[in-house]
């Protein structure tokens, strides 16, 4: 698989959009960001140090943030996921067909047109060769 030259980037994009998520207390994005961020590899580990992370500077809070103090603590086995685990689908590959190659129209010939065709070709005088260049005009010099 070949390797993503952006990934680093596109992860840390992820990571401060959650971060981000977390500090304005936007409920309604973060639990399919965090369907998403389980989906490419983020553990639910990751996601607790980054919402410490988000949490743990003052003026970047709203005013009205109450930090959640179970934060580091485990999440129970049993407690069901609000999103199911989505598979994500494979990007879309370029299909490019080969071009037609168009044969030209030609009718089949009998024996006897061949060999009129023939005939005809070998009829055909040579081409002269080209005549000489004259000794006394430029000449072109061989290199090897």
């Amino acid at each position: 698989m070949p390797i993503n030259p952006f990934d680093t980037e596109w992860r840390d994009c992820l990571r401060a959009h959650y971060m981000h998520v977390i500090r304005t207390g936007d409920k309604v994005t973060e639990p399919s960001l965090t369907v998403v961020l389980h989906q490419v590899g983020f553990t639910d580990s990751d996601l607790a140090e980054w919402r410490v992370r988000a949490t743990m500077h003052v003026d970047d809070v709203p005013a009205d943030f109450v930090p959640d103090m179970n934060v580091l603590a485990a999440p129970p086995a049993d407690e069901p996921r609000i999103f199911p685990a989505v598979e994500v689908p494979a990007p879309p590959v370029a299909v490019i067909e080969a071009p037609t190659i168009l044969e030209p129209d030609v009718p089949e010939l009998t024996a006897e047109e061949l060999v009129e065709a023939e005939a005809v070709i070998e009829d055909e005088p040579e081409p002269e060769p080209e005549p000489p260049a004259p000794a006394d005009g430029p000449q072109q010099m061989s290199f090897f």
